[in-house]
């Protein structure tokens, strides 16, 4: 089923304006565009307009969006946490490698304080090449 959606996809990007193929490259390749080159894309988006779109590959390659299809973010372990309902010093809240994690403690220990700040100031990216990575306050890779 990955494969159909891939190819539906690029079936409909290719009949969408060709400055608007280049944006979908572009973020393919690096994940972000900055105030550059959206002002860039403006303008090739006034070219294309004014039947002058320069030679510009706008191919998506094969399979670009195949990456995504399947990808898994597995958050493995937290630590450091600042503020307020702190983990202790040098002992990380590790998730291991199941698909369920259990956070028991007692009542007022900051287990829904600590689920609130996994869901609100984590942020998931997607990155090329089907890597994603987390972003918040404190986020390291590792």
């Amino acid at each position: 089923m990955g494969g159909m959606v891939s190819a539906k996809t690029t079936e409909w990007l290719i009949r969408r304006p060709k400055w608007l193929q280049v944006a979908a490259k572009r973020l393919l390749e690096s994940g972000d565009l900055d105030d550059a080159a959206i002002s860039d894309l403006a303008e090739l988006c006034q070219q294309e307009a004014n039947n002058e779109f320069p030679d510009i590959d706008c191919n998506i390659p094969a399979g670009a969006f195949d990456a995504h299809d399947s990808e898994e973010i597995r958050l493995c372990s937290i630590s450091e946490i600042a503020g307020g309902n702190k983990l202790a010093p040098r002992k990380p809240l590790n998730f291991g490698k199941s698909n369920v994690a259990i956070v028991y403690r007692d009542n007022g220990s900051g287990k829904s304080a600590l689920k609130e700040r996994i869901s609100t100031q984590i942020s998931i990216t997607r990155g090329s090449g089907g890597r994603s990575s987390l972003s918040g306050p404190g986020c390291t890779k590792r």
